[in-house]
């Protein structure tokens, strides 16, 4: 089922402060928001969260332009 495999990835979100993860489910669809306050999250904590994409080093910072680059060439949609 579906909807089970995305809430084993999902768990890994879980419990990370700094990191909100939620999965809204509809008849046909699943919508994954993730919002990450960098300010507060212990880059150590997500790097290795499989599915997590980084290119550099995130304790020195993150580039809006290249987290959207690097999320629409992995085939997500930015929603307006």
């Amino acid at each position: 089922d579906a909807e089970a495999a995305l809430k084993m990835a999902a768990d890994q979100y879980q419990g990370i402060d700094g990191l909100e993860e939620k999965i809204e489910y509809g008849k046909d669809s699943a919508t994954e928001t993730v919002t990450i306050d960098y300010d507060k999250v212990d880059a150590s904590k997500i790097k290795n969260i499989p599915g997590f994409t980084t290119s550099g080093d995130i304790d020195k910072g993150v580039s809006l332009e290249q987290s959207v680059k690097l999320l629409e060439q992995s085939g997500f949609k930015k929603v307006e």
